[in-house]
């Protein structure tokens, strides 16, 4: 089991070596170490890597079974869903919901729930 992990079970990256993808699935300590060779900033994409992995990369150092390994806490990265997604989810809650919701977003009398969520979207996803 490799000691490096992604933040992201999602992350995926490419162009390692020889075309390959590495993900938290297929990660090996050498493909986390040929990634980080690359562009040493991407270390802020693992959520967990060796203390000594800045030795590993320079060659100075050989990943051993008993390396320690230091744990990052990893901070949420809230991203927005896709507009036809987010309408999915505001199609899902009822009227009063949508108005407590989104108070910032102008009603008018006799508004339709239709009308209301073009208005929230239109809020949320400016053009």
């Amino acid at each position: 089991m490799s000691k490096f992990r992604f933040k992201s079970e999602r992350t995926i990256v490419t162009g390692v070596g020889k075309h390959r993808n590495i993900s938290n699935h297929n990660m090996t300590d050498e493909k986390a170490i040929a990634f980080l060779k690359a562009n040493p900033n991407r270390i802020v994409l693992f959520s967990t890597y060796p203390a000594n992995w800045n030795d590993l990369i320079s060659g100075e150092a050989v990943i051993e079974k008993e390396v320690e390994v230091v744990e990052h806490e990893v901070v949420s990265e809230e991203k927005k869903p896709c507009p036809p997604c987010f309408r999915k989810k505001l199609e899902a809650k009822k009227m009063k919901e949508l108005k407590e919701e989104y108070p910032e977003v102008k009603i008018a009398f006799g508004m339709k729930k239709v009308e209301l969520i073009e208005a929230i979207i239109a809020f949320k996803y400016p053009s």
